[in-house]
């Protein structure tokens, strides 16, 4: 599992994004699973609101993938109340996550 700051979030050089430090209750993504793969042959990714590390993982999958493939999908996922976002991933894959938008 990994947490993400969304609320005031920065670029990996320290840029600004436009995503203010408070006021966002969701946001809209483009999650793509790249060239994933699990022993059983297929794999999925969760999306969700977390509080911290410990926050349980929701049964819902917001993105599935087979073996080997490179995939996106548009996600909508609410935001914790302190702005993170977590992602799960049932297989093995690395993911790309774009935020095209945000929902006040």
């Amino acid at each position: 599992m990994k947490r993400v700051k969304i609320a005031g979030a920065t670029t990996t050089t320290g840029g600004a994004t436009g995503l203010p430090s408070s006021g966002i209750g969701a946001v809209a993504l483009n999650v793509t699973a790249v060239e994933g793969f699990d022993a059983g042959g297929y794999g999925f990714v969760t999306v969700y609101p977390c509080d911290s590390l410990s926050t349980a993982v929701p049964d819902a999958s917001n993105l599935n993938f087979a073996g080997g493939q490179t995939i996106p999908n548009a996600v909508i996922a609410p935001v914790s109340a302190d702005g993170y976002v977590c992602f799960n991933v049932y297989g093995n894959t690395d993911l790309l996550v774009d935020v095209s938008g945000y929902f006040p």
